[in-house]
């Protein structure tokens, strides 16, 4: 095995603009950060506050039912 000699100030500001690019890409309106909930879906429909339709789960995986005909949308702020 080779060791090798690394520039610690080169290493240092590429890590630095990595970081930057890291968090911007984290607080983007659809990013990481913008998570408002976990929720764990069951068989049975469930509607959450924070987000439209009615949500479950089962063999064929996630199912949202969008459009509910007696359901009122959540007003945007």
């Amino acid at each position: 095995m080779t060791a090798e000699t690394i520039d610690t100030a080169t290493f240092g500001q590429e890590w630095a603009a990595w970081h930057r690019q890291h968090e911007t890409v984290r607080a983007d309106p659809h990013g990481f950060l913008a998570i408002t909930g976990l929720h764990w879906l069951a068989l049975d429909p469930q509607r959450f506050p924070d987000a439209p339709g009615a949500w479950s789960t089962g063999s064929d995986g996630v199912t949202v039912t969008l459009g509910d005909a007696g359901q009122t949308p959540p007003e945007r702020s």
